[in-house]
């Protein structure tokens, strides 16, 4: 945004930022033609006058024009649409999506030698609420692809069925399992379509895909609204996904074994999450892997097998007996 004032050094006050000179638009007739008016001194600075500038502008009795360029804080022109790009090039509908999921209790998915862990942090928003018998957090899509969540779940919803469906409809027509990777760029297809057509607005959900297939083996996607993804030895989403990330990426090792992974993910969860005790309650852990037969496996953690986990890791302190 360019604002542009007219008049003397004197005229504009710089501590308040503001001029009792006459202002013009950029496009304004009257600017153009006194633009060419060789008695007007341009200037053209970036940003805020700086101290540096302002003694010489005041001894300035002449007139000119003075051309300051804002940057543009206030997104309301265009943040109406997914379909309108910001000067700087942004979407700030699809950045404004982002922030949901960062408002999200947080996910996190290591990749390790021998399979594939998943650990979510559920958000408890009331002692009141019926505690649900199935995951909040953690989905199967098919026997060889899982996915943990972070973000407004009635979004995930449509989209978890729209891969189910997906999935099935390769398996029934080929004989085989859907690829990993495969699927997620067909369902990332899917949310890429809602940040480009006038009248939708995006998802406001990211995933972490957990899979295995014969051609790569164990892999691990993240995929976020925009409809971008990418492979990750680990990665996080949602709530401190930031302070996550940079813990996984000091510890993790590229041999860890599934155990260890569990271990690194309840740790950087314990430490990243809101809340002060971590327990059972409050989260949900699932691993993919292969059994002795050779099939992939999905497997979600009981509670109480959970809370033995917390307390062999040191997370949580053991129950006071009576």
């Amino acid at each position: 945004m360019d604002l542009v004032v007219a008049g003397t050094g004197r005229d504009f006050d710089f501590k308040k930022e503001k001029s009792t000179a006459k202002s013009w638009s950029f496009n304004d007739h009257e600017f153009q033609r006194k633009k060419r008016v060789a008695s007007y001194k341009v200037y053209s600075l970036e940003g805020k006058v700086k101290g540096s500038f302002r003694k010489s502008f005041r001894k300035y009795a002449t007139p000119f024009i003075l051309i300051l360029h804002v940057p543009l804080k206030m997104s309301r022109r265009y943040d109406s649409r997914t379909t309108i790009f910001s000067p700087e090039g942004r979407l700030y509908q699809v950045e404004y999506a982002m922030e949901a999921i960062g408002n999200a209790g947080s996910a996190i998915g290591i990749l390790s030698k021998d399979g594939v862990v998943l650990v979510g942090e559920k958000k408890v928003t009331s002692k009141l609420l019926q505690t649900s018998t199935s995951t909040e957090k953690m989905y199967k899509i098919d026997d060889h692809i899982a996915c943990a969540v972070a973000g407004i779940m009635s979004d995930a919803n449509i989209l978890i069925n729209t891969a189910r469906v997906q999935a099935q409809r390769y398996t029934f027509s080929y004989q085989e399992p859907m690829p990993v990777e495969q699927l997620v760029q067909s369902l990332c297809d899917t949310k890429q379509g809602y940040t480009q057509f006038g009248g939708l607005r995006p998802f406001g959900v990211s995933f972490l895909f957990a899979g295995w297939d014969k051609n790569y083996g164990f892999q691990l996607y993240m995929s976020d609204p925009s409809g971008n993804y990418g492979g990750w030895k680990a990665a996080a989403i949602g709530a401190n996904n930031q302070a996550a990330q940079s813990m996984l990426k000091q510890d993790y090792k590229d041999d860890i074994s599934r155990e260890e992974a569990v271990q690194l993910a309840l740790k950087v969860l314990s430490k990243t999450m809101d809340s002060t005790s971590l327990t059972s309650d409050k989260l949900e852990l699932a691993e993919l892997f292969l059994s002795s037969s050779g099939k992939v496996k999905y497997q979600v953690c009981t509670p109480d097998a959970l809370s033995k986990m917390l307390v062999k890791y040191g997370v949580t302190q053991p129950p006071a007996e009576a």
